[in-house]
């Protein structure tokens, strides 16, 4: 039985209740495990007393974005506040902050979310892989039948900025 999401019939979660429960132990059990390894490691490590420290887990963050996604709602503040803070969600997160503290806490865990989906659920569910090309100009265009240094290897290309010559890196 899947969760209905909000009070609009029309989005329904894809996910029952142990899947949710499953996917927030994975990301809890990855958190720690990060914040373990992290641990030392950064600059400017905040005081236990800081007045600023959210009354939600970083691995709560990462589950809310995750289950977002998964939701079908197309506007973030709507499913945060119809979902997470007033609906099916409510019981999951009962600390959850409003939603402007929530958007300011999300850049915290974007390093995390990053890693999660690489190493722990992308690849291994899906199979995507993400890849961009940049250009590397050898020289600007006014001086292509100057350079000697790339002749027969650089070649005249376009991207979206405009012509260069030079190679084309993939990544």
């Amino acid at each position: 039985m899947g969760l209905k999401l909000g009070n609009q019939p029309t989005h329904t979660m894809l996910l029952n209740e142990l899947k949710i429960i499953e996917i927030f132990c994975q990301l809890d059990d990855f958190t720690e495990k990060c914040e373990q390894i992290l641990e030392g490691k950064l600059i400017g490590k905040q005081s236990p007393y800081s007045v600023n420290k959210p009354g939600i887990s970083h691995s709560e963050i990462v589950c809310i974005e995750i289950l977002y996604h998964l939701s079908g709602y197309k506007c973030f503040q709507y499913y945060y506040e119809q979902t997470v803070k007033n609906g099916a969600l409510k019981s999951y997160f009962p600390s959850a902050p409003s939603y402007s503290r929530f958007v300011q806490l999300k850049p915290r865990v974007l390093p995390l979310i990053i890693l999660y989906l690489n190493l722990c659920r992308v690849g291994w569910l899906c199979n995507l892989y993400y890849t961009d090309s940049t250009s590397l100009s050898v020289c600007h265009n006014r001086r292509i039948y100057n350079n000697k240094v790339f002749y027969g290897k650089a070649k005249r290309g376009k991207t979206s900025t405009g012509w260069f010559y030079g190679f084309k890196l993939f990544l």
